[in-house]
C-alpha cells in the first residue's frame, strides 16, 4: 500500500485552502531580520573616521607652518626693503635694522630671554644665532650705539644686512616659541 503519508503541516496548509478557497490566503508573512544597530559602527566608518581626524591635523599643521613662514617671508621682505629704500640714511637704516631684530627675536623666542637684553648681551644673544662673533666683534657690533647716535660714521651697510638676514633665517629655524 502506497499511500502517501502527508504532514501535519501539508494536511493544515492544504485544509486552509479548501476552507476559504484562496491559495495566498495560505501563506505567512515574510519576516525581516533585526534592523541593524547603529553602533559598534563598520571598520570602513572607523576608517573613514581617522582619516578625517588625520585629514583635520595635516591641515592645522599646515596652517601653523605657513603662518610661521609668513612671518619669516614678511621679516625677510622688511629687510629687503630697508636694505633698498634707507640706502642713502644709514642713521635710518641702523634704527630700523635694530628694531626689525628685536621684533624678530620677540616673536620666535620667549620674552623674558629678549626683552631685558642690551649693549653687549643683545650682541650676545644675535651672535648666538649666526654661529660666528660677527655681531660682537664683527660688522654688527655697528648695531650698539649707531642706532642711537645722531650722526654714524660710514659703514658697509651690505655685509650688515647680509648677517641680519641669515640672523633672522637662524631664528625661525631654532626653537621658536609661539610662531
Amino acid at each position: 500500500m502506497n499511500t502517501p503519508t502527508s504532514s501535519p503541516t501539508t494536511h493544515s496548509v492544504t485544509d486552509s485552502i479548501t476552507d476559504s478557497g484562496d491559495p495566498l490566503a495560505a501563506l505567512r508573512d515574510i519576516h525581516l531580520p533585526e534592523p541593524i544597530s547603529w553602533w559598534p559602527p563598520a571598520p570602513g566608518w572607523w576608517l573613514l573616521s581617522a582619516a578625517l581626524v588625520l585629514l583635520v591635523l595635516l591641515a592645522w599643521f599646515s596652517y601653523r607652518c605657513y603662518q610661521r613662514g609668513a612671518i619669516k617671508r614678511a621679516a625677510l621682505n622688511e629687510l629687503s626693503q630697508i636694505a633698498s629704500h634707507y640706502r642713502e640714511h644709514p642713521q635710518q637704516q641702523l634704527q630700523l635694522l635694530s628694531q626689525l631684530l628685536r621684533r624678530v627675536a620677540l616673536a620666535t623666542q620667549p620674552r623674558s630671554r629678549v626683552a631685558g637684553l642690551s649693549e653687549e648681551t643683545w650682541l650676545a644673544f644675535l651672535d648666538h644665532f649666526t654661529d660666528q662673533q660677527q655681531f660682537t666683534q664683527g660688522v654688527g657690533r655697528v648695531l650698539l650705539h649707531g642706532p642711537y647716535q645722531k650722526e654714524v660714521a660710514d659703514f658697509d651697510a651690505g655685509p650688515l644686512i647680509t648677517l641680519c638676514g641669515e640672523c633672522i633665517k637662524t631664528m625661525f629655524k631654532r626653537g621658536s616659541r609661539h610662531v
